[in-house]
Order: structure tokens, then C-alpha cells, then sequence
């Protein structure tokens, strides 16, 4: 069977320098015996790939939650399920070497929370897609 390639970003040049805007899924999948200890799980790798994100200097950066979903497993843990966005405003020069390097250290920064975890903890997972161009941000003109 044919496995199909896992592309995180494609755009043509143009594309490329034109976006206001990269949004980049984030998705969580957390297992903790409590709901809230699950939402503060969440909340601290948010809250970290946000800290990580504004140190690569590249732009702005802000997160928005798309979706959450709490499960009640039979064995009495709770599945968190959340999926997020995390959006970059690219600053500096509107030219493709530029804005490609802002997006590949994006890039890079979400692959670090998506390895795998140790061998035996399967608490924590991170999963991201495709990233995709986003107009400009609520409360900012044009």
C-alpha cells in the first residue's frame, strides 16, 4: 500500500510572499485522570509552543482553539482531544527567502512537539497538517 506524502506546507513563490497570514494546525490528544488536569496539559504545551514560536523572531504569533473534546475512557482516564491554530503574522521583508525560512522554523518548532514520546508514556501527543494562508487578523487594517 501506497502511503501518501505528509506535505506541511506547499505554495507557489508568489503565495509564498503574498500571505498576511500562515496558520499552522496544532492538534492535542492528552490522557490524564482528571478533566482538569488534561485541560492544564493542554494548556502548558500551548502555552509553550507560543513561548518557542515568538523566540524565533520571525513575525507575531498568536494561538486559537478550533475544537476540544472530553472523553470518559472504560479503564477511568480522561481523552482530551483539542485542535488549535497557531498563527503566524510574518514581519519583516515581503520576499520569498525570508518568509520560506519564517515558515520552515515554524515548521521546525511544531516537528520538536510532535516527536514521539519516551518509550512507555503515552500521556501527550501532538499531531499537525497541512499549513494553510490566512487573511489578516481580527482587529488588524488594510
Amino acid at each position: 500500500m501506497k502511503e501518501t506524502p505528509d506535505i506541511r506546507y506547499q505554495s507557489d513563490a508568489v503565495g509564498t510572499v503574498a500571505a498576511e497570514r500562515i496558520l499552522f494546525p496544532v492538534d492535542l490528544s492528552i490522557r490524564k485522570p482528571t478533566h482538569a488536569a488534561a485541560l492544564a496539559a493542554a494548556r502548558a504545551i500551548m502555552t509553550q509552543i507560543e513561548s518557542e514560536a515568538a523566540q524565533l523572531k520571525v513575525g507575531s504569533f498568536t494561538i486559537n482553539a478550533g475544537s476540544v473534546r472530553f472523553q470518559h475512557e472504560d479503564k477511568g482516564t480522561i481523552l482530551m482531544q483539542m485542535s488549535c491554530i497557531l498563527a503566524l503574522t510574518p514581519t519583516g521583508e515581503a520576499a520569498f527567502w525570508p518568509r520560506a525560512e519564517a515558515i520552515a522554523a515554524t515548521l521546525d518548532l511544531i516537528q520538536k512537539f510532535c516527536e514521539p514520546p519516551p518509550k512507555g508514556s503515552i500521556d501527550v501527543g501532538v499531531y499537525t497538517g497541512p499549513a494553510q494562508h490566512g487573511g489578516k487578523a481580527a482587529g488588524q487594517g488594510g
